[in-house]
């Protein structure tokens, strides 16, 4: 997991403040970030999986990991 938090891979939904305060759609089969105060259980796929489901202000402004170049 990423030490840097919070960050987000998939953007999910935000409002329309300003800053936006938004949900990511990023799941672990490790669980949460010991910042997520609601960290909630789901299965996807047929696997269970972690998903942290706050709305956080620019929780989308930065990745947890690097974008994929494309060539």
């Amino acid at each position: 997991m990423p030490s840097a938090w919070p960050c987000c891979d998939e953007c999910g939904t935000c409002t329309r403040m300003i800053p936006p305060r938004c949900t990511c759609m990023d799941v672990s089969p490790s669980g949460c970030h010991p910042a997520c105060k609601n960290c909630v259980q789901t299965t996807l796929g047929g696997r269970d999986v972690f998903w942290c489901m706050l709305r956080i202000e620019n929780f989308c402004k930065r990745r947890c990991t690097p974008a994929r170049m494309v060539s």
